[in-house]
């Protein structure tokens, strides 16, 4: 059974670890993906975006997660938008 969503304040320390791990896993994955495809670019955005969440992994008090969320958005919406990509939607720029 799935507990629901919480947002960042709502998680504990472990929770918002475990989070962030499989953010910058996938990016990771993505990466190699978009590297496999010729991508370069892409794929260091990818490793660029990952090392971000990766550097948020300290310790961090819940009255100030702004900058965490504010990652974990773009991250979210970067692998968004290359999924979509990869499904033949067409992504603006």
């Amino acid at each position: 059974m799935q507990s629901a969503p919480k947002s960042l304040p709502e998680m504990n320390l472990g929770e918002r670890h475990a989070m962030m791990n499989t953010v910058s896993e996938a990016l990771f994955d993505a990466a190699e993906h978009a590297s496999e495809e010729g991508d370069v670019r892409l794929a260091e955005n990818f490793r660029a975006m990952a090392a971000m969440i990766e550097g948020e992994t300290g310790e961090r008090s819940s009255d100030n997660l702004r900058p965490l969320e504010l990652i974990l958005t773009q991250a979210l919406t970067l692998l968004q938008l290359y999924m979509d990509k990869a499904t033949g939607h067409r992504v603006l720029h």
